[in-house]
């Protein structure tokens, strides 16, 4: 009997190790590898996996970083260095998708590390920010266990998984075989229309079909966001304020950044990002993070005003572009308080 379990272990075992083995050569979201350039596929993969892969290979570390979640991509590194007169080479982008608060904090000590210098930080928030008060399983936002130190089997597991997923295996092969992009395949692919440019030194992110698009024709493309839901018109021109979102576990993760930034000597200025649904960051935790990080360090751009009110500064309603970020910088860097 105990001969007949063990060659029933084996037939079930072996097909699964050679299936495990498979997953992994093939890499379809390009984490068990390094590859010189990750944006080959069209695959949508980890963005925080690639952030800290890229930030490890620079020889030049850099001092000045731009952190937050792929709504800060509208923020240039390029802008940002010129309105601080200072070079290029000591600046980075790190974000990741839906990159929170947790996250954030990880990543700050992990760049420390790095690098051991932080002079100048943009951290750039909204509400939904301040939801990540721990690690997430999601293949898309969980972080890679040298940032988020912990553990290993836990992240490469969550890849393995998302491997044999039956959507994505269906989409993969729809996409291989017919060379299109379908409405199914939203969670797994990229549509053709966010191709994007992704500059392997700063890690900023371009996307410039959906620059051209709109700059051809703004009024159809505004028109079709509308029609298929992706630009939610929810604005009624009243004003309205959200939830609260910094309690204990936010308070205390917005401590320990703090800390960090004081032992680099950091200048920090953080951004409250202007979102499309004109609600307004409450109050309460604005007066939060002026408590801990200085009232002259905090901007917000949140509600209506003129940052909100142009509906062709934005792609879709949870991104704003890099012209109105351009505006930003403009306000934010009036003064000279960077190092």
């Amino acid at each position: 009997m105990r001969k007949f379990i063990l060659k029933l272990l084996l037939k079930l075992v072996f097909p699964l190790f050679l299936l495990i083995i498979a997953l992994v050569v093939w890499d379809p979201f390009k984490v068990f590898f390094d590859y010189d350039d990750y944006y080959t596929t069209k695959i949508v993969i980890n963005r925080e996996h690639i952030t800290q892969k890229l930030l490890s290979k620079r020889t030049i570390k850099p001092r000045n970083f731009i952190i937050g979640s792929s709504r800060s991509q509208a923020f240039r590194v390029s802008s940002w260095s010129k309105r601080i007169d200072r070079d290029s080479l000591y600046f980075y982008h790190y974000d990741g998708i839906g990159l929170g608060l947790w996250r954030s904090k990880n990543a700050l000590r992990f760049i420390e590390k790095e690098t051991n210098r932080i002079d100048n930080l943009l951290l750039i928030v909204d509400s939904y920010f301040f939801d990540e008060t721990q690690q997430s399983l999601e293949s898309l936002k969980i972080q890679p266990p040298n940032v988020s130190e912990q553990d290993y089997f836990i992240y490469y597991w969550s890849f393995i998984k998302k491997s044999i997923n039956l959507n994505f295996v269906y989409s993969y092969f729809v996409h291989l075989l017919t060379g299109k992009y379908y409405g199914f395949m939203v969670k797994h692919f990229l549509n053709n229309k966010k191709s994007h440019i992704c500059n392997a030194f700063t890690n900023d992110v371009q996307y410039f079909n959906l620059d051209s698009i709109i700059l051809a024709d703004s009024i159809s493309y505004f028109q079709k966001m509308i029609k298929e839901g992706d630009l939610l018109w929810n604005r009624n021109g009243e004003d309205s304020m959200g939830n609260p979102k910094i309690f204990y576990k936010q308070f205390k993760l917005l401590k320990e950044i703090n800390m960090l930034l004081k032992r680099n000597k950091t200048n920090v200025k953080i951004v409250i990002g202007p979102m499309f649904d004109q609600v307004k960051f409450n109050i309460k935790d604005k007066e939060i993070l002026e408590s801990i990080f200085g009232k002259t360090n905090i901007y917000d751009f949140s509600g209506i005003n003129e940052y909100t009110q142009n509906v062709g500064d934005y792609y879709e309603y949870l991104h704003y572009r890099p012209l109105l970020a351009e505006r930003i910088l403009d306000s934010v860097c009036l003064n000279k308080w960077y190092r």
